[in-house]
């Protein structure tokens, strides 16, 4: 779709201008995966030359950590978000108890998680070194800290959602700027007042001098 002055699609609702201050060269924003599995560890099918007996290996996921911690009083190394969503058993008394390590029942605090590249700079070059195939197949090689960009950020096959407010389309990262394009609910300016509205809308209250309300050509245009 070719953008004139009279043409000006934003894809993105007015409460979302200044969140996607990131953009492509096109002008797109950087969407994030829609990957609801983004925080948990990767499948270890991904593992370049996978061991099972990798230290790294999450017990609660039985993925490859993304955001690795380590329990400063086992040592026992976990994902952040999984690790986190641990809870506390109850007492007879109804006060909830200490968490413990899944691996060791070992009790522990909030204080004990440390990010292993703050306890041991050591286990994190080991991790460091790891190899993962990108989970979108698009031949993207690399560590975990790199692939959880190319996951989240830049691979064009991962799944992405519409921006435009009320459409809930999911395609590939490559498929989306055509959907943009042409999304129902995507919003443009009105040539007379420059107020964002959904392109379908055909009449709106215009704060132009007259304020009348008035037919969008703009809306019309983009249909």
């Amino acid at each position: 779709m070719a953008n004139t002055e009279q043409e000006i699609n934003t894809h993105l609702p007015p409460e979302l201008f200044l969140i996607h201050k990131q953009t492509k060269p096109n002008g797109l924003p950087i969407l994030m995966s829609a990957d609801t599995d983004c925080y948990t560890g990767f499948d270890t099918s991904l593992i370049v030359g996978y061991n099972e007996k990798s230290p790294f290996i999450c017990s609660i996921c039985k993925g490859l950590p993304r955001y690795p911690i380590e329990l400063a009083k086992c040592g026992h190394v976990f994902c952040y978000d999984c690790i986190s969503h641990v809870k506390g058993s109850l007492g007879d008394n109804g006060v909830r108890l200490p968490k413990n390590c899944p691996n060791c029942r070992s009790a522990f605090k909030k204080s004990d998680i440390t990010f292993i590249e703050k306890s041991s700079m050591a286990l994190f070059q080991i991790y460091a070194k790891y190899e993962l195939r990108c989970p979108y197949e698009c031949g993207h090689v690399s560590s975990p800290k790199e692939m959880i960009e190319h996951q989240t950020w830049k691979c064009k096959f991962r799944p992405v959602k519409c921006t435009s407010k009320g459409c809930h389309m999911v395609c590939a990262d490559e498929q989306m700027e055509t959907h943009l394009d042409n999304c129902p609910k995507r919003f443009v300016f009105c040539n007379k007042c420059r107020i964002p509205m959904i392109v379908n809308n055909k009449e709106h209250k215009c704060v132009s001098p007259s304020r009348n309300t008035v037919r969008c050509m703009q809306s019309l245009l983009c249909l």
